[in-house]
């Protein structure tokens, strides 16, 4: 069993987490995306195991960090890539250059890192014995 020992750590965690859900929930129904499946059943699992306390929880979590992180550098990287073709005088993709995608990308890249850092402060592991029902 899991002690929380930062709480607003975890409350930010699922609330970051349920925004996520309903975007890939909005994706399923709305636009027909079949591959948000995957990330609605890991963000489902994950929410579940944070609200029950598993010890599972933290491989989870940690699993899930990594693939944002690359998922945001990738998508980072995309759009340097497509400031480099711009500043090339080349046509690029029309919208990869705006503010809020530059944001968006960015964000993908620093939550994960900060959740991989303070993942391990914040949790305490209760032995059998410690553990109050």
């Amino acid at each position: 069993m899991i002690e929380y020992t930062n709480k607003l750590y975890i409350r930010q965690l699922c609330a970051v987490i349920a925004v996520l859900l309903v975007f890939n929930l909005y994706l399923l129904a709305f636009k027909i995306q079949l591959l948000a499946i995957i990330p609605i059943l890991l963000q489902s699992l994950m929410i579940t195991m944070i609200v029950k306390r598993s010890k599972h929880m933290i491989l989870l979590i940690k699993i899930w960090a990594i693939l944002m992180l690359i998922g945001g550098g990738f998508g980072l990287i995309q759009v340097l890539a497509e400031w480099g073709l711009y500043a090339l005088g080349e046509e690029g993709t029309p919208g990869v250059l705006s503010i809020w995608n530059v944001l968006t990308k960015g964000v993908l890249v620093a939550y994960p890192i900060y959740v991989l850092i303070d993942l391990k402060s914040i949790l305490v592991t209760l032995s059998p014995e410690e553990v109050v029902v």
